[in-house]
């Protein structure tokens, strides 16, 4: 209904009355951290909120857990509305009768806290990435209000891995989110193989959406971004969290591995989100005395992680498991050849010879096989694979992918 100010005027901006009522309906991601964290998976929602926007048929909201919050704390952050609220769980195994107790006793005032959120904003999507345990609140919701919203679970490749570790307790509590949900979103064929291998009911509602990307985004990111690396000798690059599954000791390693005359060529970059495992990949690099050839920046911007990406020769990530990793995307929209391990959705994009090379996990000698071949660049194989990808990428739009995701529930 219409909002009248005086007489006969009705205003409507962004979807929200001057009397301050919604006019439009939401669309609301869960993510448990905020924004600004560095990660592929970050990198989906903002290009999905992005999207709607620019389509504006929705309200875009964020929920964001967080424990210190006991109500919902409302901000705006990267002018998106977000919710910071904690989410109780019951645990990852059985909880004691006490324990039992005290998060039954709560759920009534969490029900009725998210159902304000979700009445008030006219809610009527809720879309989760990388989800964990703590959705069994709005999965009850959802169970006790069948038509009050959309339910839809985005899947991106670890967190499918974590839910393959958990006990029988959580994977009882996991039955129940995943019976709950309208839509369960995979970002590759192999995930969905293995979340339906943990899950087989979930096959009818399973729906692969590969990621997209925005090459107008990634073309200003590019002309606003610095270069991190800053010495003369060029270099190819490795973009990917710091941590152990993305196996940057086995390209360290196949670096130190590579005739002098190529150490002397080309150094390697490697640019990732600090974790606790960046000292180890710091001690190999001192132990294999490679202070002046291996370089590993923390932390960096988007933009000039692109910018850095846009110089180097080529990129390279061995990986150990992966879902559809953003960096292939926008390697090929910058025409970078890429090596890839054969592992999680890899394949579906990064065909050997074709979009790129592509090499089994865990052989460091098939990674020294593969970066000799792209240094020599014998018959310009690095522009060949390059323009593979290229064409093969820019088909793949977050325009495409949205208008999936709202088919897919």
């Amino acid at each position: 209904m219409d909002c009248y100010i005086s007489l006969t005027f009705n205003i409507n901006l962004m979807g929200i009355c001057v009397t301050g009522k919604v006019t439009k309906n939401g669309y609301m991601f869960i993510l448990p951290w905020g924004l600004d964290k560095v990660g592929g998976v970050n990198q989906v929602v903002k290009s999905l909120l992005q999207e709607i926007t620019a389509q504006d048929e929705l309200n875009t909201y964020l929920f964001i857990n967080s424990w210190n919050d006991k109500g919902v704390i409302t901000s705006n952050e990267n002018n998106v509305t977000t919710f910071k609220s904690r989410l109780r769980r019951l645990g990852a195994n059985c909880l004691s009768l006490k324990e039992q107790l005290s998060f039954f006793a709560y759920l009534p005032f969490e029900i009725s806290k998210l159902l304000k959120v979700i009445n008030k904003n006219k809610i009527s999507i809720v879309n989760a990435h990388y989800p964990e345990l703590n959705l069994i609140i709005f999965a009850i919701i959802k169970f006790l209000f069948k038509n009050k919203f959309k339910f839809i679970l985005s899947f991106h490749g670890t967190d499918v891995k974590a839910i393959k570790n958990q006990s029988n307790f959580s994977k009882l509590q996991w039955r129940f989110i995943l019976y709950t949900a309208d839509k369960v979103v995979p970002c590759s064929d192999n995930l969905s193989k293995k979340l339906i291998h943990l899950f087989p009911k979930v096959n009818q509602k399973t729906q692969v959406i590969h990621n997209g990307i925005n090459s107008n985004e990634i073309y200003q990111k590019l002309s606003n971004g610095f270069s991190v690396y800053t010495h003369n000798k060029p270099y190819f690059i490795c973009i990917g969290s710091l941590d152990e599954n993305k196996g940057h000791n086995n390209l360290i390693n196949a670096y130190s591995q590579l005739p002098d005359a190529i150490k002397d060529e080309v150094n390697l970059v490697i640019i990732g989100k600090d974790t606790p495992y960046s000292k180890v990949l710091e001690s190999i690099i001192q132990d294999l005395n490679l202070q002046n050839n291996v370089f590993i920046y923390k932390n960096i911007p988007h933009q000039d992680t692109i910018k850095t990406l846009s110089n180097a020769l080529f990129l390279a990530l061995t990986s150990h498991n992966e879902g559809y990793p953003l960096v292939f995307l926008e390697a090929g929209l910058m025409k970078k050849a890429v090596i890839a391990t054969d592992v999680g959705g890899i394949s579906e994009l990064i065909k050997n010879n074709d979009t790129g090379l592509l090499i089994k996990d865990n052989e460091i000698q098939l990674v020294i096989e593969a970066i000799t071949k792209l240094v020599d660049n014998s018959n310009d194989i690095r522009d060949k694979l390059a323009d593979n990808l290229h064409k093969k990428v820019v088909t793949q739009s977050w325009s495409t992918v949205y208008q999936s995701y709202l088919t897919s529930h």
